[in-house]
């Protein structure tokens, strides 16, 4: 019988005819040949043209709850919808303002609380024990650091668009899958980096390193609440560890028992404890399941990450690496004498980084370029502000104020400081372009800039420092610090003008397609017309 003989309709003229019938055997051949998709216990051939209905309501209502799970479970779907739009809700009524006041003046306060400990320490704790103290938790302190390998920052560049759960799984993952083999490599190796160092320190190192591997899924927690509008929980939870050494610190003073094993303890404690209370108190403790992971995800916070850690390395080497160099270069009293100015040039450095804090989930938030590049002028300027009362005042006061804190030999201190407070001062604006890098997912650039500060200064304080002594590598310092920021300006420009070219042209193919909208009646009216 041919087509024309069916008593099937046939189709009308400029419509598809339907498709021809299939029968179980066409289905799983399909099946066989892969063509099949198997879900909820249907055999959709995907040579179908659609879905049946029973298949489209089984997606809508899943066949394994019964009335009262299904209502439960549209409930519970409904709850976190409204959750979800209320958490933006709140998101979008955050004031810029009001959380750049209170991060920056948080983080001038956690940097008081770092100087204020130092001289508890230095009068409790004899040149020697001091020392020790400080070999023991610096080194672990930075090593904890590294092991973040730039994933709290990949947290806050997804948080707005995945699960959180999954990202604080990628933390835990690292730390077990990295962070667990370097710590078991590093054991045997402690006692021949402290060979110099009472064997008690030994011991104390292996603690601090355990304790550094909650760094990682500590730091992705609260920075998935900066992200989120959580600004007073990150700001507590940032500071928390500080905080917690400080008053400990503080009170072993007052009662006459800061001794080097108490002050370990003690910093050892604060460090623990301040870790494990963010993450019980967010919840944010490993879990397995299959809805927790996603290697996609991973992947991508890998990438982001990546590019942040390079950055975090080169700041480091900006940072401190300088007076590592110099340990073998100058004589002990100078190298007193620089750490001194580069801490008292340091000071406004928490107004960039708090504005930095601030401006990223609003950044990442905003879609327009000119709205984000308006948005980060903002912060640029509040940044030159902040910057340029701190350093004034510091240049008035240090010429007194320095000695008679620190004492008098340490007016040697003065010229050294005065050659590194412009630095600072630059410094702090290319913060501000290094953020706006990082809200454009381009941490990699932001990165660029800081490797190639950071080579200048690896090549520059051993060449200038055996000549020029402690001037020489503040001289380093400071040019390092202005490449840094003229680099972040440069790929801030190259980015937003690709982003405004992008812009043109989504706009140009809007108008084009609005035309062709508007003159596709007037062209089926003429045709009409001419029928």
């Amino acid at each position: 019988m041919t087509s024309t003989d069916t008593d099937e309709p046939r189709a009308a003229e400029g419509e598809h005819a339907p498709p021809p019938p299939r029968g179980l055997l066409d289905s799983f051949a399909d099946a066989f040949a892969g063509g099949a998709d198997l879900r909820f216990g249907h055999l959709i051939p995907l040579s179908a043209r659609a879905p049946s209905p029973a298949y489209l309501r089984s997606l809508e209502h899943p066949f394994w709850l019964d009335d009262d799970e299904e209502e439960e479970h549209e409930g519970l779907a409904a709850d976190e919808a409204a959750a979800a739009a209320d958490e933006e809700a709140a998101i979008r009524a955050r004031s810029h303002r009001r959380d750049t006041i209170v991060t920056t003046a948080v983080g001038l306060g956690t940097y008081g609380l770092s100087i204020f400990t130092g001289p508890l320490l230095a009068r409790a704790l004899s040149p020697d024990e001091r020392g020790t103290y400080a070999a023991v938790w610096a080194p672990t302190q930075i090593l904890g650091w590294l092991l973040m390998l730039g994933i709290p920052a990949a947290s806050t560049y997804y948080a707005r668009r995945d699960n959180r759960r999954q990202l604080e799984t990628t933390g835990w993952l690292l730390t077990a899958v990295i962070g667990l083999p370097i710590f078991a490599l590093l054991w045997p190796l402690v006692p021949l980096f402290l060979h110099k160092h009472p064997p008690m320190a030994v011991m104390w190192f292996r603690l601090f390193l355990g304790a550094m591997l909650l760094v990682l899924p500590m730091q992705n927690c609260f920075e998935y609440l900066r992200a989120r509008g959580g600004n007073t929980k990150f700001n507590i939870y940032r500071s928390l560890p500080l905080l917690l050494t400080t008053v400990f610190i503080v009170a072993l003073f007052v009662s006459d028992s800061l001794t080097l094993r108490n002050g370990l303890l003690a910093t050892f404690l604060a460090n623990l404890l301040g870790a494990v209370a963010v993450i019980g108190i967010e919840g944010s403790w490993p879990r397995f399941g299959r809805d927790t992971f996603d290697w996609r995800l991973t992947k991508l916070q890998l990438s982001y990450g990546g590019r942040v850690w390079v950055g975090t390395l080169s700041n480091m080497v900006l940072a401190r690496f300088d007076q590592m160099l110099m340990v073998s270069i100058v004589a002990s009293d100078q190298l007193a004498y620089y750490a001194i100015a580069v801490t008292v040039a340091g000071l406004s450095a928490p107004v960039a980084q708090g504005v930095g804090f601030a401006l990223l989930p609003f950044l990442l938030r905003d879609d327009d370029p000119h709205s984000r590049s308006s948005r980060m002028w903002q912060g640029f300027q509040w940044v030159l502000i902040g910057s340029i009362v701190i350093c004034g005042g510091l240049a008035l006061i240090a010429p007194w104020g320095l000695p008679a804190l620190m004492g008098a030999e340490y007016r040697a201190s003065l010229p050294a400081f005065y050659v590194l407070l412009p630095g600072q001062l630059v410094w702090n604006l290319g913060l501000v372009f290094k953020t706006r890098l990082e809200a454009d997912n381009r941490p990699g650039a932001g990165s660029n800039a800081l490797a190639i500060s950071a080579v200048v200064t690896l090549v520059g304080v051993p060449a200038l420092v055996p000549m020029f002594g402690i001037m020489g590598a503040a001289v380093v310092t400071t040019v390092s610090q202005a490449m840094f920021t003229g680099l972040g300006y440069v790929f801030v420009r190259r980015g937003l003008r690709q982003d405004l070219a992008a812009l043109a042209v989504a706009e140009a193919a809007a108008f084009d397609a609005e035309i062709d909208r508007e003159l596709q009646p007037a062209s089926a009216g003429n045709g009409e017309e001419e029928r």
